[in-house]
């Protein structure tokens, strides 16, 4: 089981991103279930079996300390094996993380738990000053990253100088079920351009 807790599922790249994640992920691996934190979800409708999955935790004002009592039981009652704060333990070191809060003392909270080769993504747009790091939360091959985060001005310049000079994309597609031909001709860089997975 898995939550996705997002602010809301209005008409944003963001919901509509996580409507994706939750309709394509493998359900048999991943029970996947989205949380609103606003009544308002006009893309309920294209959330598959939204009816089970979909769940409204409304915070009440902009600044509802009782939010995270609320979404700590509603992961519990859908079956959640841990619910804690960062500073604790969980039961099992973690696979990755990502951190939306712009919050830099969560980082190494975070990285205290990360098991061997895994990812933290930071997915803010701003965040607190991150405190200083012993090199061992990092080592073995532990990743910590930002993501790139744009507005909807910079992808209408983005596009429109696209349209002004000659780009050539090449890309080569594969169906789901070449995906391992695909992985294997992505290490020997047998691939021209960019692979695309046609799901």
């Amino acid at each position: 089981m898995a939550i996705a807790v997002i602010s809301d599922l209005e008409f944003g790249g963001a919901q509509r991103q996580v409507v994706e994640l939750a309709n394509h992920m493998d359900p048999a691996r991943f029970d996947l279930h989205v949380v609103s934190l606003n009544s308002y979800t006009p893309l309920a409708h294209d959330l598959r079996d939204a009816r089970r999955r979909l769940h409204i935790v409304r915070r009440r004002g902009k600044f509802d300390f009782t939010v995270a009592t609320r979404l700590s039981k509603l992961a519990r009652e859908l079956g959640a094996a841990w619910t804690g704060r960062a500073e604790e333990d969980p039961p099992a070191r973690i696979h990755s993380a990502v951190i939306f809060a712009p919050a830099g003392p969560l980082v190494p909270e975070a990285l205290r738990v990360l098991r061997k080769g895994g990812v933290i993504a930071l997915a803010g747009i701003y965040m607190s000053p991150i405190p200083s790091l012993e090199y061992s939360s990092i080592y073995h091959e532990r990743t910590l990253r930002s993501v790139a985060n744009s507005t909807r001005q910079d992808a209408h310049e983005i596009l429109r100088l696209a349209g002004e000079i000659p780009i050539r994309t090449e890309i080569e597609t594969f169906a789901l079920e070449e995906a391992n031909e695909a992985l294997l001709r992505l290490k020997e860089s047998r691939i021209r351009g960019a692979g695309v997975l046609i799901l």
